[in-house]
């Protein structure tokens, strides 16, 4: 009987230590396998989705960053370029709501996400996430635009209110194989921007992020699979 009892002990405890594995794989490699992804009702339908792409996007601009060469070099522009670079280059998605970039906890907000061979793409639109409000502004219709498009956002956190345009300008981002954008919002609040491109293709895929830096260590925040 003691026999049987420390075998069922034994299984049980290898079948424990494989689940953590396959967590721990998933979590560090940017997606989280045949895990589902548990999101609170208010943020949207397809947000998902739009997580599950975001590890391999950063994963293919970073590869595209390591061997870019002339034709198209790499290039950034904005507040912090370093910011941007380090998004490609040193981070890791903790969970569906928080990325560590040099080993700092940010929290993020999709805005849009593109990958032209996944066939997917993803635009927020307008949500309410923990504490963020944050909408897409309606284009003006009867303003011409030349050279490129404004999206521009409207958001609310810890009792502020920002409003920010980033734009799509097609020969900016056909000019980089990779091409990062950063802007600072507020104190530790930033949008970031990442593009790739091809000499034959314009907007390969990206990715357009709100990071908000936390202030607290990244042990506080949970990981929610089921």
């Amino acid at each position: 009987m003691r026999r049987f009892l420390f075998l069922i002990t034994l299984i049980v405890a290898a079948v424990a230590a494989l689940v953590l594995v396959l967590v721990h794989v998933g979590i560090h490699s940017g997606g989280y396998g045949k895990y589902k992804v548990v999101l609170p009702s208010s943020y949207p339908s397809n947000y998902t989705a739009a997580f599950l792409y975001l590890g391999k996007i950063l994963t293919d601009v970073k590869e595209a960053y390591e061997n870019a060469s002339s034709p198209l070099p790499v290039g950034f522009l904005g507040f912090d370029p370093g910011l941007a670079r380090s998004l490609i280059l040193n981070s890791t998605i903790f969970n569906e709501t928080t990325l560590l970039i040099n080993g700092t906890p940010y929290r993020y907000i999709i805005l849009s996400v593109w990958c032209r061979d996944c066939g997917f793409s993803f635009e927020l639109s307008n949500a309410s996430m923990d504490g963020v409000s944050i909408y897409l502004r309606p284009r003006n219709t009867t303003v011409t635009y030349t050279g490129g498009l404004p999206f521009t956002y409207v958001m609310s956190y810890d009792g502020v209110r920002y409003e920010f345009t980033l734009w799509y300008i097609g020969v900016q981002i056909a000019s980089f194989r990779v091409f990062g954008y950063s802007q600072k919002l507020g104190k530790g609040v930033y949008a970031v921007q990442l593009f790739t491109s091809t000499p034959r293709s314009l907007d390969v895929e990206h990715v357009w992020l709100v990071l908000i830096k936390e202030d607290y260590p990244i042990s506080q925040r949970g990981v929610s699979i089921g």
